[in-house]
């Protein structure tokens, strides 16, 4: 079912009064003729607010007012709102006087003048974009950082008065109105329930962390099937001992088939270190813990 629009209201008469009284900005760098814009809540995506909210700018402040510079750079969007009621509202006092908006404007009049106010019925959200419109963010009054929201102390929203409103950041925010320490409270439960409980690897039984486990295996187990494409083995068998290839000594630890002794002699002389030499000759007549070359006689002797 399409859903059909009421017309935007249109006063060309008014648009012309509007743009007779110049430019909204007093300032000596007004350039060019007056231009009417529509300062007012836009009434949805792509539409134009009605006429009655029409404000005057000179070509140059109409320019500077859409790109968000000039005068105007240092103003954010809250500012910029309540800047455009304001001249809204003294525009609509030059051109009707003191008598009342016609009941067609929809953003021109803000409070029981407005044509849509709906008072006290209004929804909650209602009430506290009232508030946003009207009060500028400044300073906490409470820890002096830049206020992001507007607090009402009697906790009616719709009370907007000023001795009722309390500019606060977010912090102070939840602290005074008890948001804080709920939040507290519920943090161990809340982590309590979100703690996934430690798991045991299914090959060793180590117990870690879920975010140091992967597919039930613990981080020892996992990088040697990465390594090895094998699962690691619970036990780690020693290695079984083998014969030299020279003296026929069983050892586990080999290097070319050769023991530990073996090995430094062929590592230190160049050729195999000879059978008849037996396991008793240590070699440490030269003083280094090395067997003597082959062919020579001891040194200092």
């Amino acid at each position: 079912m399409t859903v059909k629009r009421s017309p935007r209201p249109r006063d060309a008469d008014y648009l012309t009064s509007v743009r007779q009284l110049g430019c909204c900005v007093a300032s000596s760098d007004c350039i060019g003729d007056a231009q009417s814009h529509h300062a007012g809540v836009r009434p949805g995506i792509a539409l134009k607010a009605d006429d009655y909210t029409a404000i005057a700018f000179c070509v140059y402040h109409h320019d500077v007012w859409h790109a968000a510079s000039g005068p105007f750079k240092t103003m954010d969007k809250a500012a910029r709102r309540a800047w455009c009621d304001d001249r809204i509202a003294e525009t609509q006092r030059r051109v009707f006087g003191e008598a009342r908006m016609p009941a067609t404007g929809t953003g021109a009049v803000q409070g029981p003048d407005h044509y849509s106010w709906k008072g006290d019925s209004a929804a909650p959200m209602t009430k506290r974009a009232r508030a946003q419109r009207r009060y500028v963010l400044g300073q906490c009054v409470r820890c002096l950082k830049p206020a992001t929201e507007r607090h009402h102390i009697d906790e009616d929203t719709g009370n907007n008065i000023p001795a009722n409103i309390e500019l606060l950041c977010r912090r102070c925010h939840m602290k005074v109105d008890g948001r804080l320490d709920k939040l507290v409270e519920r943090l161990p439960s809340i982590w309590e329930t979100n703690r996934r409980p430690d798991r045991a690897c299914r090959l060793c039984g180590r117990v870690s962390p879920p975010k140091r486990m992967w597919k039930d295996r613990c981080h020892r187990c996992h990088e040697y099937f990465r390594r090895n494409g094998v699962e690691r083995p619970t036990v780690r068998a020693r290695p079984e001992p083998k014969e030299c290839l020279i003296c026929g000594q069983l050892s586990a630890k080999q290097k070319r088939s050769r023991c530990t002794r073996c090995y430094r002699y062929l590592s230190n002389n160049g050729v195999d270190r000879p059978v008849d030499l037996g396991h008793g000759l240590r070699g440490k007549r030269r003083g280094h813990g090395r067997s003597a070359p082959v062919g020579l006689p001891p040194r200092g002797r």
